[in-house]
């Protein structure tokens, strides 16, 4: 059986040291035609979304369509959907899909929030289902986090050798999700939290562990070349929480590599980027010297747009509590309060803030359903950690737990600096914690070994619906 524990070496027979360390009692439930399928679609399907790599090949073909389409009817067939509906995570992102469509009826512009929900957020949401329904084993969630890591990394190089820089010299792709610099450097941020489950994964051998540190070097020169500041501090905090997170052996070895590589990708930089990495601290143009050049005054103009636009995202919210001006109309009422107030026009630009964008857009409710669901991940995380602390010899259950924290972590700092919470990028890793937490309840409940430690943990209940009760 799956997960058995292995039966003891005979008396008198040598084992070699490698041999002697614990076997991991993967277990994988039972799996049909239709999910083996599913999940032979789903790894193509994903890394084509996150490299966008189709965008510069063969777009006419509209590949992730056909892959998607393919991945949502195995899902269907797959017979899990009912599991996944008990989740809290998914409870609360149905609400949210609910909201959405009653704000779009109620909105400024409703030809706008259709054009939003067909080309963004039913691709999201067919994503958490299909990653959520055609990944729960431990393996499947393995590949799925290499094959995100493979994806960025494609990217990146796709960035830096097909890309365009825009008029402030600053790179991007040429269209997609990813012709945003900002978004593209703060993508590159996202991809090293996968790239680190291949480098530490216990699984892994040097050459595996040197090929994944490998694919950081394209990430990290295409993030310096976007000059992103916030992808920097992105990356700052992120950095801080991953080591806050290193167990007490790890950290001396992070603080002995983590510098050199931030100072080599600093040398590397080109100037005219160092000097905008420069005003990060600068808030107005007031603050800049009367010698200061244009790019910086440009990068200081930024900030000041990107501060005014949050500001006037919240007080859209405060006059459209309940179900806001419509998804995708935060444009239309920016402008409309700006003409109020004796403008000429507005700026006519999204919020920057993926937060306040989704509550001027759907209200407060919205923005509350949606952070639930998150909220509701997170504590499936934390409770999967205290599972998994009865399991010592588990380590890449321990690993993967980590790695979905910090690339969650990651993306939830990614969208209060812009990253649009109707993309698909936090969805599909939603739906890797909830098919995390839906194979870790059916090996409690199936597997011997498994189910003393996870009657410490919960009596094998769902770890999703605990975790959100929390």
């Amino acid at each position: 059986m799956k997960g058995s524990v292995p039966e003891a070496v005979p008396a008198g027979l040598s084992v070699p040291a490698r041999a002697r360390r614990p076997v991991l009692p993967v277990y994988e439930p039972p799996l049909n035609a239709a999910s083996q399928l599913g999940f032979l679609v789903l790894i193509p399907f994903l890394f084509f979304l996150f490299s966008r790599v189709l965008d510069i090949t063969v777009p006419r073909l509209h590949l992730p369509l056909v892959f998607g389409l393919m991945a949502s009817v195995a899902a269907i067939m797959e017979g899990s959907l009912l599991s996944v509906l008990q989740s809290n995570v998914t409870r609360f992102l149905a609400l949210f899909s609910f909201w959405f469509c009653l704000a779009a009826v109620t909105g400024l512009w409703k030809g706008g929030s259709f054009t939003l929900f067909k080309d963004y957020w039913i691709k999201s949401i067919l994503i958490f289902f299909c990653v959520a329904c055609l990944t729960a084993s431990l393996p499947r969630v393995r590949r799925a986090l290499q094959a995100l890591a493979l994806a960025v990394s494609t990217s990146a190089l796709i960035g830096l050798f097909a890309g365009e820089l825009d008029r402030e010299g600053r790179l991007r792709l040429s269209g997609g999700e990813l012709a945003n610099s900002n978004i593209f450097g703060m993508f590159m941020t996202l991809g090293l939290t996968f790239c680190w489950f291949g480098m530490a994964d216990p699984k892994a051998g040097k050459g595996q562990r040197a090929f994944w540190l490998l694919l950081t070097g394209p990430m990290l020169f295409a993030a310096a070349k976007t000059g992103s500041r916030t992808a920097l501090v992105c990356f700052m905090l992120t950095g801080i929480y991953f080591f806050l997170r290193l167990p007490a052996q790890k950290k001396l070895l992070a603080t002995l590599f983590i510098p050199p590589v931030l100072l080599a990708t600093i040398l590397f930089m080109p100037a005219h980027l160092r000097t905008r990495f420069a005003t990060i601290t600068v808030m107005e143009k007031a603050e800049l010297e009367a010698t200061a050049s244009e790019l910086e005054r440009a990068a200081v103009a930024s900030t000041e747009s990107r501060w005014y636009l949050m500001k006037r995202s919240l007080i859209v919210t405060l006059q459209h509590p309940i179900l806001g001006v419509g998804p995708g109309n935060f444009m239309v009422a920016e402008n409309a309060l700006s003409t109020e107030e004796g403008l000429a026009r507005g700026m006519w630009r999204v919020s920057h803030n993926g937060y306040t964008e989704v509550s001027s857009e759907t209200g407060i409710p919205g923005l509350f359903f949606y952070l639930a669901a998150v909220g509701a991940a997170w504590f499936t995380l934390r409770r999967l950690r205290r599972f998994q602390a009865s399991l010592p010899d588990m380590a890449e259950f321990r690993h993967i737990v980590f790695c979905l924290q910090l690339a969650l972590f990651s993306l939830l700092v990614d969208v209060f600096f812009g990253l649009s919470l109707y993309s698909y990028f936090l969805p599909a890793l939603l739906g890797l914690v909830v098919a995390l937490d839906r194979w870790a309840s059916t090996a409690a409940r199936d597997t011997p070994r498994i189910k003393t430690g996870a009657a410490r943990a919960g009596n094998g209940r769902s770890l999703a619906g605990a975790g959100a009760r929390a």
